[in-house]
């Protein structure tokens, strides 16, 4: 492979220390394949082997400290590079459209400054499927592996300060990989970006599909979930608010399981989620943020489960919304509500009550929410929901609470051969027999209506359920 050494400075062969490559006029009629850069080169400027279509491998001396803008652009066939330790600013468009690049990049621990704001070193490099980021880069600009389209993973350095919210649009990530001495950046086991102390979702990768629990602990998820390929996700009680932009355009999202203690929920948190039909809002929502529409143009959600009190609409909440949304909230113990929301139907959740058969017949697998009505405890019972989030078809969850927050029907090995369903105070899940007044049912599988009074329990319970 023909390859040539070059010591340029001015456009003039020098073999000088401290030297600049200004230009290279690429001919092609001289078939060349490979460049070695000289030791002694400092920096290559703007342009100096753009549009060099023939060349395939170049090598950088340590000495090299700066490759300006659009160096190496569109030299399409480059397919052997490697950084060397020492270099120090990459600048934007440097090796652009080298579509030839493949596997994973990697930035040495010496470069300090990566890009600028919007232009990326390796912008429409499609070869790529990977990048790993030096521990030197303290700030990663927005876009800053642009159109970078089969970048799969991410591997953040130890001095990493500042991740831009854009800095990974426009790639097909699906893990970050954070250096563990990074002592403001970490990842989990599914690769999600998070901030060392794992209480904010930084980024969800946006590739990555199929269902995710936010884990006990975090309390910020602003923009995390952006343009991801997410299909269900469980937030947890330990999330107050879901601020702005939170699930913006996840077209892929169908189910929602919300918090328990939610207060707030802030402008296109739900907006563009094409896949969307239902979700359930907790009694303790209070402010609904709607400057710029939180459910905009999800045209699939058609049903919006209120257990709580009208909440407060800041602006115009729903818009751009499926002709056959509606809102069903409670009958009792709730106050606020007219007729409409914003223009939206509310109907009461009782009125869609079914009861599948009698005693012991209740066999649907559409349940998502229950009613519990009986007597014997102190309050009485009679009326309340259980209800366990996201539940969409039947599955043998743990346990259902109530929405006042003081009962709950769970589940329990009673032998090695029966399963009980019990009825009892939220303070006594998994203990059997539970404190204070129960009902229960010894049964393998769904939960019946025909419940037992035990512990200071007297009357009857029934169980019923809700469609949608």
């Amino acid at each position: 492979m023909p390859t040539s050494t070059f010591y340029y400075s001015n456009g003039s062969p020098s073999t000088s220390s401290n030297v600049s490559i200004d230009r290279f006029s690429y001919n092609s009629s001289l078939n060349l394949t490979g460049i070695d850069v000289g030791l002694g080169v400092v920096s290559i400027s703007n342009g100096a082997f753009s549009d060099a279509t023939g060349l395939k491998a170049v090598t950088f001396p340590n000495t090299l400290t700066l490759i300006s803008s659009q160096a190496f652009i569109s030299c399409s066939n480059l397919s052997n590079l490697a950084l060397p330790e020492g270099l120090l600013d990459l600048r934007a468009s440097a090796f652009s459209y080298c579509t030839s690049l493949t596997g994973t990049i990697t930035i040495p621990n010496s470069v300090v400054s990566f890009g600028i704001d919007g232009e990326s070193p390796f912008g429409q490099c499609t070869g790529l499927t990977g990048c790993i980021f030096g521990n030197g880069l303290v700030s990663i600009p927005p876009y800053a592996l642009k159109n970078c389209t089969n970048i799969k993973n991410i591997t953040i350095g130890s001095g990493t300060s500042n991740i831009d919210s854009n800095s990974f649009r426009t790639t097909n990530v699906m893990n970050y990989n954070v250096n563990t001495s990074n002592p403001y950046y970490s990842n989990d086991s599914f690769g999600v970006l998070f901030n060392k102390n794992k209480t904010t979702v930084i980024q969800y990768p946006f590739r990555r599909s199929g269902a995710y629990d936010i884990p006990y602990g975090v309390t910020g998820i602003a923009g995390a979930f952006y343009e991801s390929d997410i299909e269900r996700v469980t937030i947890p009680d330990s999330v107050k608010s879901i601020e702005a932009n939170a699930f913006l355009a996840c077209n892929r999202l169908t189910s929602v399981s919300m918090p328990n203690f939610l207060t707030d929920i802030g402008g296109l948190a739900f907006a563009s989620c094409g896949s969307l039909a239902s979700i359930n809002m907790p009694s303790t929502l209070t402010n609904i943020a709607g400057e710029e529409g939180v459910f905009v143009g999800s045209q699939n959600l058609v049903r919006i489960n209120f257990l709580g009190n009208a909440p407060t609409l800041n602006g115009v909440v729903f818009e751009d919304q499926n002709p056959d949304l509606r809102i069903y909230r409670k009958k009792n113990f709730v106050t606020g509500w007219t007729s409409t929301l914003q223009g939206v139907p509310v109907v009461l959740i009782s009125d869609n009550v079914i009861k599948k058969g009698g005693t012991g017949k209740l066999t649907t697998e559409k349940r998502y929410l229950y009613i519990a009505t009986g007597t014997g405890l102190t309050p009485n019972i009679n009326g309340l929901r259980f209800y366990k989030k996201g539940l969409l078809i039947y599955d043998f969850a743990n346990s259902y609470y109530s929405e006042d927050g003081q009962y709950a029907a769970w589940r329990q090995r009673l032998t090695p051969q029966f399963h009980g369903w019990i009825v009892g105070s939220v303070s006594s899940i998994g203990t059997y027999p539970p404190t204070g007044p129960y009902w229960i049912r010894a049964y393998y599988g769904v939960i019946r209506d025909d419940y037992v009074p035990a512990g200071g329990a007297y009357g009857t319970l029934a169980i019923s359920e809700y469609f949608r």
